[in-house]
């Protein structure tokens, strides 16, 4: 799915464009099926979106500008919901039922990396998630409308968990969940 409950797409905020490395290598661009997007999230930073046609091994400065330290950010591999924590520059996106990869690359904050709505092509909109504080975990500001439910996800570094809660709007507004320590305790 790629909309909001009220019809509204959830979309990246910038369009989609091939990897700098079909331009670096100076592979034509018509040919090369690497492209990347991302949504800018106020109070977590840069989630960046991964789509290969055919997939395979990724440099971290394929997809973002250089000086981001590898450790600081994890992998979700959209067909597989499999979260990976980065310890270098490279990474790998598996193929999917469709024979393609499809990925996030989320920073990693107050031990938790943010996945969002997993149902999603773009899991973390900023349509839908407005502000991300860090001051016992993750908190998330959340915006729904009149009778939307959400499953919304996060994994905890420490533990490698994927942590997903449920969100309902009885009316059309904003409301916040935390992911924290307490919360994989509970689990």
């Amino acid at each position: 799915s790629t909309c909001r409950g009220d019809g509204k797409v959830l979309k990246p905020d910038r369009p989609i464009m091939p990897l700098e490395s079909c331009f670096s290598r100076g592979v034509d661009p018509a040919s090369c099926h690497k492209y990347s997007t991302y949504s800018d999230l106020n109070g977590l930073g840069r989630v960046f979106y991964i789509f290969m046609d055919v997939p395979g091994p990724l440099q971290l400065d394929e997809v973002m500008p250089k000086g981001h330290r590898a450790e600081s950010f994890a992998v979700y591999d959209w067909y597989s919901s499999k979260v990976t924590w980065l310890n270098s520059t490279n990474f790998t996106l598996s193929a999917g039922y469709e024979g393609h990869g499809f990925g996030m690359l989320s920073p990693v904050v107050g031990g938790w990396v943010f996945i969002g709505e997993r149902a999603k092509l773009v899991p973390a909109a900023s349509l839908r998630f407005k502000q991300f504080t860090n001051k016992h975990g993750l908190t998330v500001q959340v915006a729904g409308v009149t009778n939307e439910q959400l499953e919304v996800c996060a994994a905890e570094m420490q533990s490698g968990l994927l942590v997903c809660k449920q969100v309902s709007f009885q009316v059309s507004g904003t409301t916040e969940i935390e992911f924290s320590s307490t919360t994989v305790a509970f689990i």
